[in-house]
């Protein structure tokens, strides 16, 4: 349903393209719309490995806890509950301004005693006469069910991408935190000094320990390239999105009038939200891992024996290899957070010098 508004859109978009504003004001909502429909229909056509993802997840999670008990709660992340609710707040005010900036528009004209031009909330040509009763009405509440759709398509979508990678990094740490305690445990029980060797016994439980993380190790990695695989056509199509719809955000914002601004600015924080949680996802998940990096390093190797050494040499090597949520031709990370404010800052400055 949402293909039918966007199309409308950018068939005005089409009709009015000597006009700038008018262009950018219907463009903006209608990339908006087409993204985030988009993305809908990648989670429905998915649903069957998302579903898989979740399980694994769980069922990690489960295995931590019966391991730890309830020390692994402090791991399970929060920041993904509170970008959720600053992301619903910043889109529902968008959402709310577009549903009611047109209304009050309407009957201040009609107390004005102006001539009445209805208005939509989003610009756009239909086949038949939109602004005339009962279609106008009927197109309002169209819009409205999928203005709202979008705002929860937004929220769900983008912080379901970061509450995933958020819990794949606690489990990073997680092993970091056991590979970091697994050596002073071995010290504390067998009394052992910083200089100590270990004997064949205690090389043999050390080995079969180290080797357990290591396979844990393994399939976190290999849990991280299946996700990566699920959300790819979804991040491509986000990042490449994003630097167009801050652009024409921010040149809304100076082109627009009076209270109209306040549309825009709450569309800024939005769409500048929704670019961060990609990219601090993707910067949590690459610290997590060279989190593991830093603890296998931090073993007393001269400890061991040969087996044991060349386990933990294939850890190191393993987890030197920065692990990144990446799709074609781009990168979750905070960089690329960073690249595309610069890059909207940079289209705007340039198309502002032909207004």
């Amino acid at each position: 349903m949402n293909s039918i508004c966007v199309l409308a859109q950018y068939t005005f978009a089409i009709k009015h393209r000597d006009n700038l504003i008018l262009v950018l004001d219907c463009m903006c909502p209608a990339t908006t719309m087409g993204v985030t429909a988009f993305k809908i229909f990648m989670l429905v056509w998915k649903t069957k490995e998302l579903n898989g993802i979740f399980d694994t997840i769980k069922d990690a999670f489960k295995r931590e806890v019966a391991e730890k008990g309830v020390s692994v709660r402090k791991w399970i992340p929060l920041k993904g509950f509170y970008s959720t609710i600053f992301l619903m707040s910043t889109t529902g005010t968008v959402a709310l301004s577009f549903f009611a900036f047109p209304i009050i528009f309407n009957i201040q004209s009609s107390i004005k005693g102006v001539d009445f031009v209805p208005e939509t909330m989003f610009k756009s040509v239909w086949p038949f006469n939109h602004m005339v009763t009962p279609y106008m009405e009927i197109i309002y509440l169209y819009m409205t069910y999928l203005l709202f759709v979008t705002q929860f398509g937004i929220s769900g979508i983008d912080n379901l991408f970061m509450d995933i990678y958020l819990h794949v990094a606690a489990l990073m740490n997680i092993l970091a935190e056991d590979l970091k305690s697994m050596e002073k445990r071995f010290l504390i029980n067998y009394k052992l000094d910083s200089v100590s060797k270990f004997t064949k016994e205690q090389n043999t439980k050390f080995y079969h320990e180290i080797k357990r993380l290591v396979k844990k190790h393994q399939f976190y990695l290999e849990f991280c390239k299946r996700v990566e695989t699920f959300f790819s056509e979804i991040i491509l199509v986000h990042f490449v999105s994003s630097s167009f719809i801050l652009c024409m955000s921010l040149m809304d914002l100076l082109l627009a009038p009076g209270l109209i601004k306040i549309t825009y600015i709450s569309y800024i924080i939005a769409a500048t939200t929704q670019v961060f949680i990609y990219s601090y996802a993707g910067g949590q998940l690459e610290e997590a891992c060279n989190n593991i990096e830093v603890a296998t390093y931090g073993i007393s190797w001269y400890r061991m024996d040969s087996r044991n050494k060349k386990l933990l040499m294939k850890l190191l090597m393993r987890s030197q290899r920065t692990v990144q949520i990446k799709a074609p031709f781009v990168t979750a990370s905070l960089a690329t957070f960073e690249a595309i404010v610069q890059a909207a800052r940079s289209y705007v400055t340039l198309l502002y010098t032909f207004i």
